[in-house]
């Protein structure tokens, strides 16, 4: 066999063997091989970035959950159980070019049965390899993904300053916010002189009959876009303001239409040293609809919320909620909520949070309504690991 023969000799004949036999080991020709590729360097060429967060909730409520009031017992709103779970995958395919996966595993409301739901998987492209190199600023999403509507619609309810989304955004695009199936394009540069930062999005949407289209029938197609200002004066001072625009159809083939407007703002102030009073922000946004009927004039529902919070030192975070809430096919009907959260960061990767809420409606399931929240929130892997505006 060729693999018996002297070093030497083989050296020799191998420029002339066959290409098949041409490949035989370096190490049998004399010759230093070259390592053989690990599973590790593919990972580091790709960039291959795993995380995983998960939260606890325990909730005492004295009153049903919304849309299924309690038994006599009361039992069914007193529950602990695992809220949720994220599995996030992210990589880059070819530079510029990265691919992002998050897998949600979440608990029922009223119970402690569990479903499986892909909350975002997109390619998100900044460098397009067969045209070469985008304009800077500009990048594309193709995929599923959170819509660029508003603020805290974009955020996962890990990173909330409170224990739960405001009612104000639920009313319009359900308890998980709205993440659907589409393209996005977006835009963003410097102003000059310093003035900040401008960034414009638009969405193409397969709509996915969020609770706006309130009628049967799925509709297929909506739109969102926003453009969104960001400044910072120094360390200390930053602020983020923004408009957004929804418009979609009630079902298929539907000449009534659904529109939504909002318009959000968040102020932050950081300590110039991370002693005692580290931050402060109050943010808050407005949505107003207007949403035709089959029969009678349009409903034109309005929501808003605002928030704030005091991070002191590295641990602690004190925050305040208020939002307000009409109902979309009796805007004349509303709910309003103030509620509190209490956060200590034990780490990183760690923290506590307790929360508690009121609430006065119009609706009587849902008037007198107090709740109070514990939870515990944790992350693995190289995903951020605290909401996004700590310290």
């Amino acid at each position: 066999m060729l693999s018996l023969m002297h070093p030497s000799l083989l050296g020799f004949l191998l420029p002339f063997l066959p290409q098949d036999c041409a490949s035989i080991p370096a190490q049998d020709a004399g010759v230093v091989a070259a390592p053989a590729p690990r599973p590790s360097d593919w990972l580091e060429r790709h960039d291959l970035r795993f995380g995983l967060y998960a939260s606890f909730l325990a909730r005492k409520d004295d009153h049903g959950i919304e849309g299924d009031p309690a038994p006599d017992d009361g039992d069914v709103t007193d529950i602990a159980r695992l809220r949720q779970v994220d599995l996030s995958l992210s990589a880059t395919l070819v530079e510029g070019v990265d691919a992002v996966m998050t897998a949600s595993v979440q608990s029922n409301r009223i119970n402690t049965e569990y479903r499986v739901d892909v909350e975002e998987a997109y390619l998100s492209v900044r460098n397009a390899p067969l045209w070469g190199e985008l304009p800077a600023g500009l990048a594309f999403q193709l995929g599923q993904f959170r819509t660029h509507f508003g603020f805290l619609n974009g955020e996962r309810v890990f990173d909330l300053p409170q224990l739960r989304r405001p009612r104000a955004l639920t009313q319009f695009f359900g308890i998980d916010g709205y993440s659907q199936l589409g393209g996005s394009a977006s835009y963003a540069r410097d102003l000059p002189g310093g003035a900040g930062e401008l960034r414009a999005t638009w969405d193409l949407l397969d709509s996915g009959n969020p609770p706006l289209t309130i009628d049967d029938g799925g509709a297929t197609g909506a739109q969102a876009a926003r453009v969104a200002w960001s400044r910072g004066a120094g360390e200390a001072h930053e602020v983020r303001a923004g408009c957004s625009w929804y418009h979609g159809r009630q079902a298929d083939l539907d000449e009534r239409r659904t529109d939504l407007l909002g318009a959000d703002a968040l102020y932050t102030w950081r300590a110039p040293r991370a002693e005692g009073l580290n931050a402060w922000r109050v943010g808050g946004e407005w949505l107003a609809a207007e949403i035709e009927r089959e029969a009678g004039p349009a409903d034109e529902p309005e929501a808003w919320y605002a928030w704030t919070q005091l991070q002191l030192g590295e641990r602690w975070l004190v925050g305040a909620h208020y939002d307000v809430s009409e109902e979309l096919d009796a805007p004349e009907r509303s709910t309003r909520t103030v509620g509190a959260t209490l956060t200590y960061l034990e780490s990183a990767d760690l923290r506590y949070s307790l929360g508690v809420e009121t609430t006065e409606s119009d609706l009587d399931s849902l008037d007198g309504a107090t709740r109070a929240f514990a939870a515990i929130t944790f992350a693995l892997g190289p995903a951020p690991r605290r909401p996004f505006w700590v310290r």
